[in-house]
């Protein structure tokens, strides 16, 4: 980036984040500032204590989750910062030079840091260049006191990048500047997706690691790519890491979990353990866990043994195992595991010992652990939500079972009673307040649903559903005689907004009602959110007026469109609770817009108001539009 971006993008910063950090500007530096000609005399200005604040908000936007993203943001700030002025350069130096920054982040990428030195220069800078060693300073912001160290060798001036060699990262140069600054990090990224790298062996990485540990200040650690330099017996350096809490490992190759966890395990202060293969091989086997591990999450591995988890691990809070291939009883190792909260099998499956694949639903093998509260099933191919699973687990207070189509077979089967995407075990669950289905293909709601009454989030979005058997509004007219066995209730605009697509007689029904079970939702009391966007509503719903703790309500916008003037309306009227009208779609019609309008006008001139000095309520918000 060159002077004037570096300028560019501290002003923008100074002028989004000055109200957070306190800065005071005159008249004639607001000036300056908003037309984008702040000058560096307004920057001098500033006291120390400005400037670092601003530092930290630059370093608190650093996604750890993403090392793409954190190189990013880490070259940005470590190279084109120091270009505005001389004292942000000294700020960001090292502290034997005067430093006041400390590096708590720091992120080394092999792929970004060569892609940025294979950018052909300037010809102009062609005879200044010859004078010089091919294998100097980096440019840029290298020369600088306080940046980056130098970079590796250097493209020729004349040769285009694409034709000559990579440019390489020296760990010399990576080495020598994370010993000035060591101390202070804390987490630390290492990303060797490229190979454009000379740490040959595993002594660089053992130094590099050594450095950034420098009195056992290093608390996280990310390793990303199949170029991690030393093989797998290179990283036993990793049970010298004695202040490690959190280690995030993908790209490796499938080995490094066994050959690596052996050393872990002296790791006291290890908490957090996610590994993610380079590619799906061959059956592995988990042998220990390190002591006092309170999460561990692995994907993409076909799993056959796990230890003994209550005796290995008792502190253990939440496992996740997402896209993996479980070989039948693997999950017997959470028996007994009191401790355990969080289960998340997304996207796995369950395999025979051979490799045969199986049903969830088949499975008998349920560790028993009854302190789970959460349990996610996202996209595992069900048919049926598992019994043996909610038998063992009789503590959940969340279940999240969506993106599994098949069970809107289930839910419309022509007899519900003897097949439901929700199976009788769920009346078990006197806990359960949030249950996710979205993406399932119900067209009808599972009978087994409607009977738990402590439910208060509901996620039903991405469905067929036509209607919500919720109990009537009483300025609803009455149910009409029930016509005969399986012909269905006509469609009404108003009146029973919710018998639509159902059998006439099960919406006459009440939650005391005798029989083969309530077909009316017995959480309408205690439903505070509710996500029914994109879904087949052909007119309003209207029993939502009879939730009156509903606080949350996202809908799709086909659904607004379709509604009479005014439901919104009467319906937000109705629920004096409701803080947020969520809209999602691609296009929102004239009437949608108008009933929308309608709603923030009422919301800003009603009691509580913005313009009584209130906040407004419901907020509306349009997503996707």
């Amino acid at each position: 980036m060159a002077r004037s971006g570096a300028l560019m993008m501290a002003t923008t910063l100074l002028h989004n984040s000055g109200r957070l950090a306190g800065i005071s500007l005159s008249r004639d530096q607001s000036t300056e500032l908003s037309s984008g000609s702040f000058a560096l005399r307004g920057i001098e200005s500033l006291t120390d204590d400005v400037l670092l604040h601003i530092f930290r908000l630059l370093d608190a936007d650093v996604n750890f989750t993403s090392p793409q993203n954190a190189a990013r943001h880490f070259i940005v700030f470590r190279r084109c910062l120091p270009l505005v002025c001389r004292r942000w350069a000294a700020l960001l130096g090292p502290g034997s030079r005067g430093g006041k920054w400390p590096w708590n982040y720091v992120v080394v990428s092999v792929e970004a840091e060569a892609s940025r030195r294979r950018r052909p220069p300037d010809p102009s800078q062609f005879m200044r260049a010859l004078g010089s060693p091919s294998s100097g300073a980096g440019g840029g912001a290298g020369a600088l006191s306080g940046t980056s160290p130098p970079g590796g060798s250097m493209v020729g001036f004349m040769r285009p990048p694409a034709l000559g060699p990579p440019a390489t990262l020296r760990s010399a140069s990576v080495l020598t500047w994370t010993e000035a600054r060591s101390g202070s990090i804390q987490h630390l990224v290492l990303d060797f997706s490229s190979a454009c790298h000379d740490f040959s062996g595993g002594h660089a990485l053992e130094a590099l690691l050594r450095a950034a540990n420098r009195g056992r200040g290093l608390q996280t650690l990310r390793l990303h790519g199949s170029a991690v330099p030393g093989g797998q017996d290179s990283h036993e350096v990793l049970g010298r890491l004695k202040g490690l809490q959190e280690l995030h490992v993908s790209g490796l190759p499938q080995g490094f979990l066994a050959g690596t966890l052996p050393y872990l395990s002296s790791l006291t202060g290890l908490t957090r353990l996610e590994f993610t293969p380079e590619a799906f091989q061959f059956p592995v086997s988990v042998p220990t866990l390190p002591s006092n591990l309170r999460v561990l999450a692995l994907s993409q591995l076909w799993l056959s043994r796990l230890p003994p988890v209550p005796s290995v691990a008792p502190g253990l809070r939440e496992l996740s195992l997402t896209s993996c291939c479980l070989v039948e009883g693997v999950l017997a190792a959470l028996g007994g595991c009191s401790g355990l909260e969080a289960l998340a099998l997304s996207g796995s499956s369950l395999t025979t010992a051979a490799g045969g694949r199986m049903g969830w639903e088949a499975s008998r093998q349920w560790p028993r652990c009854p302190g789970l509260r959460r349990l996610e099933l996202v996209g595992c191919s069900l048919h049926e939500v598992p019994a043996g699973a909610l038998a063992a687990f009789p503590g959940l207070t969340y279940l999240d079972v969506s993106n599994n189509p098949e069970l809107g077979g289930a839910a419309s089967a022509p007899d519900p009673g003897s097949a439901s995407a929700l199976p009788s075990e769920v009346l078990g669950l006197p806990q359960l307040a949030d249950v996710r289905m979205a993406g399932c293909g119900l067209t009808a709601l599972p009978p087994m649903l409607l009977r738990l009454p402590a439910i208060t989030a509901l996620d039903l979005s991405s469905n067929s559903l036509s209607a919500l058997p919720l109990p009537l509004p009483p300025s609803a007219p009455a149910c009409a005689p029930p016509p005969s066995p399986g012909v269905r209730a006509p469609y009404r605009n108003g009146g029973l907004g919710l018998g639509l697509g159902l059998p006439a007689p099960a919406m006459s029904r009440s939650p005391s009602s005798s029989g083969s079970g309530p077909r009316v939702a017995a959480w309408a009391p205690t439903l505070e959110r509710l996500n029914i966007a994109a879904n087949r509503f052909t007119t309003w719903p209207q029993g939502l007026a009879c939730c009156p703790r509903l606080r949350e309500l996202v809908l799709g916008s086909p659904l607004l469109g379709r509604a009479a003037e005014g439901e919104l309306e009467r319906c937000v009227r109705a629920l004096g609770a409701l803080e947020l009208i969520e809209v999602r779609g691609p296009s929102l019609e004239p009437r949608a817009v108008r009933a929308l309008l309608a709603v923030q006008r009422a919301a800003l001139e009603g009691p509580g108001g913005a313009g009584a000095g209130g906040r407004g309520r419901p907020r509306v918000e349009v997503t996707g539009a």
